[in-house]
């Protein structure tokens, strides 16, 4: 414990004596991979980093080139220009660095970068910290058998600010453009190895973020300080910050982003991982965080509209700012970009300061181009601007919303002759190959006025109801020669859209038909 006191005191008086140049220069980065051809294996590779404006200027001003290491064995570093620098807010700058690059073969390959150095003063790294690289690293598997991949893209920065004995939250925002399943986990921050190997170790001393400092308890003074990441939504969770003797401290922490695809027998196959590594400034202040509330998970049919309040309150009565990130309003950091289907959706107002209590509405009209496997993860944030204090806080929230095909309707079933004819209405047009659509009959014996739940697609076994064909989704009839005379039947048919080689989606069942 003593040991630990000490480092700590010996980072904060490092702390307050960097130089304008040191500080804050460096505050975090992710590696992403793009397929950009279907007949080579050439991938777009974009590091990007996030600096400090305000104390960093003249360290980023001259970092024009980053070295990228492709995990190819006999293949050095390459060096890669920035491409592309802009603000995000006047505190902090994105920096693109961006190159193209073809594998040799199909395999598993690791992606890295490490760049000297990070911010001294860090209280969570062994001191000098400044003499600790930086270093991220991506892992893609180039699998022809799995299909052209993207790695997810993180759509929410890095940048806000910690409070001592607040609750501070944040999430990556992250979107598989594929609709491949997401997880997340906590690692340790690493640096460039000196082997020569062009990989990375684990940055000595890392300490967990929640043993820092004194008053280490959850803002609701109930329990030990944690913090951890949610596997599934990806909420990064640091309840609450700790006290140090400064106003302010910084830590650097790192999670990575599991990439899963579901192959032809229904399993998941580890696909890539992407890791984030960031720095997270803790301020001691009165000016309290603002709270956003938002809807539960979102469920519907494709050709629907989505449409819902954002609400935000500050305890201070400051003005606040809603923000949002997703894939699903087709826009990044840097601009516009093609992640779904138009029609995109919008919030609105955007980007606009409100008196507290805030809101805003976001609208989405889907279709079915729309529907996918996995839930559409919807990032809100809201910032406060309490004046004098010059310490702004957040909130984040997530909303899952997911799209699921049109359920078939106006089912009917007639005697005839012939045997029992089936009738429905024409099945949307979704504007998709006609092979990745599909209308299922299902048949049983007996009348269960069987009414199935919102969202609850399919028609499980133990339903009672068995397959008895498959047609076209084009196709609005079907006779059924097979049923037994004098037999008390319930059909119902189910649409099944592809939305990959591996992955078809049924819709909810459509209403049941009995005859007998």
């Amino acid at each position: 414990m003593q040991l630990l006191k000490s480092t700590i005191l010996f980072l904060i008086v490092s702390l307050s004596a960097l130089t304008q140049v040191q500080a804050s220069h460096l505050r975090a980065g992710e590696i992403t991979a793009k397929r950009i051809s279907s007949t080579t294996l050439t991938y777009r590779v974009t590091l990007t980093t996030y600096t400090d404006q305000i104390n960093g200027v003249q360290a980023n001003e001259a970092a024009n080139t980053s070295q990228f290491s492709f995990g190819v064995t006999g293949v050095g570093l390459y060096e890669v220009k920035r491409t592309r620098k802009f603000l995000i807010n006047r505190g902090t700058m994105c920096n693109v660095y961006d190159t193209t690059f073809t594998f040799p073969a199909q395999g598993r390959y690791t992606i890295s970068c490490a760049i000297v150095n990070r911010n001294a003063g860090t209280v969570n790294l062994q001191p000098p910290t400044e003499q600790i690289s930086f270093f991220v690293e991506t892992t893609i598997v180039v699998n022809a058998a799995l299909g052209l991949n993207n790695t997810p893209v993180l759509l929410n920065i890095p940048v806000d600010t910690a409070s001592v004995g607040q609750r501070y939250i944040h999430n990556p925002g992250a979107f598989d453009a594929d609709g491949d399943s997401l997880s997340y986990r906590l690692t340790a921050p690493k640096k460039g190895a000196t082997d020569g190997s062009n990989g990375g170790v684990f940055a000595q001393g890392y300490l967990d973020p929640a043993n820092l400092g004194d008053f280490r308890l959850t803002e609701d003074r109930q329990s030990p300080s944690f913090f951890r990441i949610d596997a599934i939504t990806g909420d990064l969770i640091w309840d609450a910050p700790g006290k140090l003797p400064v106003n302010q401290y910084q830590v650097n922490v790192a999670f990575i982003v599991e990439e899963w695809r579901k192959g032809a027998n229904g399993t998941y196959t580890k696909i890539g991982e992407i890791t984030r590594d960031m720095q997270i400034i803790v301020v001691e202040t009165p000016n309290k965080r603002p709270l956003l509330t938002v809807p539960a998970a979102i469920c519907v049919e494709a050709g629907q509209k989505i449409q819902f309040t954002v609400t935000a309150r500050d305890p201070d009565n400051n003005n606040i700012r809603i923000t949002t990130n997703s894939g699903v309003y087709n826009r990044d950091a840097g601009g516009t970009v093609d992640f779904v289907a138009p029609k995109e959706a919008t919030f609105a107002p955007l980007n606009v300061t409100q008196s507290s209590p805030a809101s805003g509405t976001f609208t989405w009209e889907t279709n079915c181009k729309h529907v996918r496997e996995q839930p559409y993860g919807v990032l809100f944030k809201v910032e406060d601007f309490p004046g004098r204090i010059p310490i702004q806080l957040t909130d984040i929230k997530v909303v899952q919303i997911r799209v699921i095909p049109p359920r078939p309707k106006a089912l009917t079933a007639r005697n005839t002759e012939r045997g029992i004819e089936l009738r429905w209405q024409q099945y949307p047009d979704c504007n998709i190959p006609e092979e990745d659509a599909e209308i299922v009959i299902y048949r049983k014996e007996g009348c269960s006025n069987f009414i199935p739940a919102n969202c609850q697609i399919g028609l499980p076994a133990s339903f009672g109801f068995v397959e008895v064909a498959r047609v076209s989704a084009k196709d609005t009839f079907y006779l059924d020669t097979k049923a037994q005379s004098g037999v008390i039947y319930s059909y119902s048919i189910v649409a099944n859209l592809a939305t990959s080689d591996f992955v078809s989606i049924p819709s909810v069942p459509s209403n049941e038909a009995c005859i007998g």
